[in-house]
């Protein structure tokens, strides 16, 4: 069975020059600005601003930009009742000049089906599949976004429709409903008879490039690639010479299935994003073909990451680490490192890090600055013992039913005696204790959920004793800063003292605005 998913897109009836300035001038805002904005802003920002903004959506159209929003239909009949509807549609949409997304998929037929059946819903799939390749082939002047799921029989019905111009189309999916690791056969050479000068995003789905280059991909700024098993032989450069952002994702576990041709070389990425099974691989692939660390953006998801690669070392600026869960109900971790400057982030995510030892090598602990993590995992953090000599801000996020993770219960620290700053070695006058964070200026203790009404102030001091303040001149330790904590047990005042320069106590500042409290360093999905 196929299915047919058409709606109008977002896009702009008249074009930038043909605005009319008497339109423009209906606007509250002065002409040359709105004419400015029309002008230089890309497409895709006028549309995501006309679907979350209702304001500007009837700016644009006073200015006399028409921004059409999107009308999906959702069509479960018979495919020739589909392919009527989708035709009066894309008929309509010329006469108005409207642009159109459309996303096809192509269902097998099911396995439970008797043989003869099957062969009868095959005949009519491929009757409907003919029909549906030439009503596309008509519409690709006016498609915009164009998404096919189709099974390996179709593509050389696909290969046909897909051999006309694309004149407005800007992103391009597709994919194989059937999980064959077997290569698919790959894009047809005259895609889009060579004419699509307005794509942009791509994104294939256990489909293949052919070896030549593909004269409708000159353009294309934002690539994907996802493969089960076998992952072909790509020369970036050669396939897209205006490359700016590459997605890779290998999901098979097989060593063997490691891609071994990927070639980077020459290309000039701005963003970087490697995830799967066997995503080392594919990290190791990337960095044979080119110095990672020219890329400003690099994301890196799985269980491990190799911190021996080149990728930070070249850049010296100072460093700002955020250790947490991923999510509340996954128990992984993520690390991620974002230079302070904040003019561009590397972002590295992996998990169980609490049982690798070479989580952050000294030439990076040394640059960290500012360190913010979960309580549960603090002790794991020191456990690891390294050096933090320029850190100066410590963060760290409680919630209340884990406060008790924060330190072990009073006064059985025994496993902290473990830790390297809690073993003392005796001077001449007095103990003498190793201090992973020399210069902590600040640390806090912020509330995540709810107000903490029960801490104990002995756990704190805990814990600044195994970050070896008390290591310290008074004047010289580092204050703590409560945010919707409150000390009802009683105060170990002496030790206190001893690890503390001063305390600041904040009311709670409500659920969920740990990222507002931050500055805006973290930004949301980190």
């Amino acid at each position: 069975m196929a299915t047919v998913n058409v709606s109008r897109s977002i896009m702009p009836v008249v074009t930038r020059g043909r605005m009319k300035s008497a339109r423009a001038r209906r606007l509250a805002l002065p002409t040359e600005i709105v004419t400015s904005v029309l002008e230089y802003l890309p497409l895709d920002e006028l549309w995501n601003a006309a679907l979350v903004s209702n304001q500007f959506y009837m700016s644009a159209w006073l200015a006399g930009l028409f921004i059409h929003r999107t009308i999906a239909q959702d069509l479960d009949h018979s495919y020739v009742r589909r392919l009527l509807i989708f035709e009066d549609v894309l008929a309509h949409a010329k006469r108005r000049e409207f642009r159109l997304n459309l996303s096809l998929t192509c269902d097998l037929p099911q396995e439970d089906l008797g043989r003869a059946q099957r062969d009868d819903a095959s005949a009519t799939a491929n009757r409907g599949l003919e029909d549906i390749a030439r009503a596309m082939s008509a519409a690709l002047p006016s498609l915009v976004c164009l998404s096919i799921i189709m099974p390996d029989y179709f593509r050389p019905l696909l290969d046909s429709a897909l051999g006309f111009p694309a004149p407005r189309l800007r992103v391009f999916h597709i994919s194989r409903t059937s999980r064959n690791t077997a290569p698919s056969l790959p894009l047809a050479f005259d895609l889009f008879a060579g004419s699509a000068q307005n794509l942009r995003v791509l994104s294939l789905d256990n489909v293949t490039l052919p070896e030549k280059q593909l004269l409708a991909f000159q353009t294309i700024t934002s690539v994907s690639f996802i493969y089960l098993q076998i992952f072909p032989s790509i020369a970036i450069r050669l396939h897209f010479p205006s490359l700016a952002h590459l997605h890779l994702n290998f999901l098979t576990a097989s060593l063997a299935a490691s891609p071994k041709r990927l070639d980077l070389g020459g290309a000039v990425l701005r963003s970087i994003r490697i995830e799967g099974c066997e995503y080392s691989a594919l990290q190791e692939a990337v960095e044979m073909s080119m110095d990672m660390s020219t890329i400003p953006f690099v994301q890196v998801i799985g269980e491990t990451v190799r911190w021996d690669e080149p990728l930070l070392t070249n850049d010296r600026a100072a460093l700002c680490i955020r250790l947490g869960y991923v999510s509340g109900h996954v128990p992984e971790t993520s690390v991620s490192i974002v230079p302070e400057h904040r003019r561009w982030q590397r972002v590295y995510h992996f998990s169980a890090w609490e049982q690798n030892r070479t989580i952050l090598p000294a030439t990076l602990s040394s640059r960290v600055t500012y360190l913010r993590l979960d309580a549960t995992l603090v002790y794991d953090f020191l456990k690891l013992e390294l050096d933090l000599a320029a850190l100066h801000d410590l963060h760290i996020d409680l919630e209340s039913k884990h406060l008790d993770d924060l330190m072990l219960a009073v006064p059985d620290y025994g496993s902290y005696q473990q830790l390297k700053s809690f073993r003392a070695a005796i001077g001449e006058d007095l103990p003498r204790v190793w201090s992973p964070c020399p210069g902590l200026n600040e640390l806090t203790l912020f509330a995540l959920d709810q107000p903490v009404m029960g801490a104990d102030s002995r756990h704190i001091a805990f814990l600044l004793h195994a970050l070896g303040q008390l290591a310290r001149q008074k004047k010289y330790k580092a204050t703590l800063a409560l945010i919707g904590i409150q000390f009802t047990r009683p105060l170990a005042r002496t030790l206190l003292d001893q690890t503390v320069s001063k305390i600041f106590k904040y009311d709670f500042a409500g659920r969920g605005s740990h990222e507002d409290e931050d500055d805006g360093l973290w930004q949301s999905g980190l």
